[in-house]
Parts: C-alpha cells; sequence; structure tokens
C-alpha cells in the first residue's frame, strides 16, 4: 500500500514505522549502489565475496544427495 493511503501515517501525520523503515532501506540500498559504481576496490570486494558465495553453494548442492541415494 502506498504511503498516502496508509493508516497509520494519517494517524502519525507522518510516514509509519514500516514506511519509515522501507524508505529508510531504499535510501540505503541506493548509497551501496552509488558506491560500488564509483568505486573500483568495492565493486572488486564485491565480485570476490559473490564469486565465494557461488562456489559454496556449488559444493553444498554437489554434496547433497538425490532422493535416489546417489548425488547431485
Amino acid at each position: 500500500m502506498a504511503w498516502e493511503d496508509c493508516e497509520a501515517c494519517t494517524e502519525a501525520q507522518d510516514q509509519c514505522r514500516y514506511h519509515r523503515g522501507f524508505f529508510d532501506g531504499q535510501d540505503y540500498q541506493s548509497s551501496l549502489i552509488k558506491t560500488l559504481l564509483a568505486d573500483d576496490t568495492a565493486m572488486d570486494h564485491l565480485q570476490e565475496r559473490h564469486a565465494e558465495l557461488e562456489t559454496r553453494r556449488t559444493q553444498t548442492a554437489a554434496a547433497t544427495p538425490t532422493p535416489e541415494g546417489g548425488r547431485t
């Protein structure tokens, strides 16, 4: 629901806790994206971390037995 139609926002005569948190989260994500676009070191770190997580996910999937008792 849009904050303009939110009864809690109307009652508070401002943004309610949900919408305040939602917009704060959007601002935070926007700041992270702007940092990544402007800072090559931050982008490299993010890509390395993403590769580590993808490797871990692949290893976990390969080690998980299938219902037939084999490996995936």
